[in-house]
This record gives C-alpha cells, structure tokens and sequence, in this order.
C-alpha cells in the first residue's frame, strides 16, 4: 500500500536518523559552484518561472536544452527562427501559463519567415483570448524542431520534512499513466543517479533492445545529478521543478529538456 513498516520503535527511529543524515550532506561536497535563484526571483510576484526563464537558470547549472529565442514581435520571431533554421517551433511564453497546449499556445512545423510571424500573433491572440493580460506574456519561444528520442521526465519536490527530493523516469504524455519512476534526496551524485535509471522498469528501452543503439546515459545521469545539487542549493526558493519532455537521443548524440517549469516557494 506505499507505507513502511517497522516491527518495533527501536528501528524506526534508526531509519529517522538516517533520513535527516541524509537531508543534512551538503550540496556543496563535490565542489560545484553554487548556482543562487536569490538574485532573479527575490520579490517575484509569480509563483512560477516561465519556460524559457526556467530554462535558462537549469542550462545554467549544467542541464542541456536547445538553442532557442525569446522574440518580444513577430518580425523579432521571423528573424530568430531563419537564424536558427527550418522547420521551427513557437511556443507561448509567460510566468502564469502553465499548461500551454491547453489554450492552443504551440505551433510545430514553421517552416518560413512569414509563418513564423503570423504564429507570433496568432499566439499571443489566443494566450489573451485564454485571459492572460498582454503585460503577463514575455513574448514567443523560437526554438528547434527537435528529432524524435526517448522522452523522459526529469523533476524535483521539495519535501517539508526532509527538502529536495530528485525524480526521473518515463516522460512525454505517458508519465502520468505509466508512472514508473525512481526518486532520491539530493543531492546526489553520477553513480546515484545512473542506479536511478537502472532501476526503472523502462530501462532495456534505454540501455537499447533488439540491436537498437543505447541512449546517451552518461549525459542523462550528469543531468539528474546537476538538477540535484540544483535544487539542494536553492531549497530556499524551490517548490518544484518539472522537466518534461527530457529527451534523450543514442549514446554521444546528448540530451535536451525540451519545456521546464520552475515553482517558487512564496516570498517571505
């Protein structure tokens, strides 16, 4: 039923102790320089980064996304995707917009300049349309038609009693169904977080079947591990970080996050 069981008080609390050992390691033990949220969300007054904030921040601290553009018009649209090459996508763009399919707020396959700027405000006419204000919306994501891959999940939950708790497994549309998924109090390390993969029910699917190429583990665990110590370092700020899809394509071709979200603790 998902609960542990212990057969006496003695052994319950040896298994408390070990949790708050745990909860208690540094995120700085391996070294890496911390990466602050302090700076950009102090006195935020959205309970959420927008995807290409949110982006941002994890590209910083070590997780792959593609090269994309935050264009503010539809010209800046129109230029962005013929500097980053056809076929492109947009994407609605804006802290209080959570679930962007919902209101229509993507568009795949825009394969030329003019496309790219219509899809800018046609975009923002359904965003608004939706009920989000004009000054709400940062402007339109440009980014890369991404080629097919393993989609995968990557997330965080900050716990009240024992902080960031690390996810992975099985992502894209069939994350909520399939729900097969391993997690970990962060932060941890590449060794760790290559167990989390191997534990999953998914994984002959990743280390390659039927003569199929083995996905890139080695760039998928360094991912797991840097949004670990992450989310250990900004536990003051963090509420939840979800990272879905994470696509991960065969061994030496990477990986990329392909939208992410970042929920911010309220300010004090």
């Amino acid at each position: 039923a998902g609960f542990l069981v212990f057969p006496d008080a003695y052994r319950t609390i040896r298994a408390i102790a070990a949790l708050i050992t745990l909860a208690g390691l540094g995120p700085d033990a391996e070294g890496q320089e911390k990466a602050s949220l302090a700076a950009t969300t102090h006195r935020r007054s959205s309970a959420a980064l927008s995807e290409h904030s949110a982006k941002q921040f994890l590209h910083q601290t070590g997780v792959p996304i593609l090269s994309e553009r935050l264009a503010t018009s539809g010209e800046g649209a129109a230029r962005a995707a013929r500097e980053l090459g056809f076929p492109v996508v947009l994407k609605i763009c804006g802290p209080d917009i959570l679930h962007k399919s919902e209101i229509g707020g993507v568009l795949l396959a825009i394969d030329s300049e003019e496309a790219a700027d219509k899809g800018f405000d046609l975009l923002i006419e359904r965003a608004m349309a939706a009920g989000h204000s004009r000054e709400s919306l940062e402007g339109v994501i440009v980014a890369p038609m991404a080629r097919a891959g393993i989609e995968t999940i990557l997330g965080v939950k900050n716990d009240p009693s024992f902080g960031p708790v690390v996810l992975f497994g099985m992502g894209g549309i069939y994350s909520e169904v399939m729900k097969d998924f391993a997690v970990r109090l962060a932060p941890i390390g590449i060794d760790e977080a290559e167990e989390m993969v191997r534990s999953i029910h998914a994984w002959p699917l990743l280390k390659g079947i039927r003569g199929e190429p083995p996905a890139d583990l080695a760039v998928l665990a360094q991912a797991i591990s840097d949004l670990s110590k992450f989310a250990a370092q900004n536990a003051d700020r963090i509420a939840e970080i979800d990272i879905n899809p994470f696509v991960v394509w065969n061994e030496g071709e990477g990986a990329a996050a392909l939208d992410a979200l970042i929920t911010l603790k309220p300010a004090d």
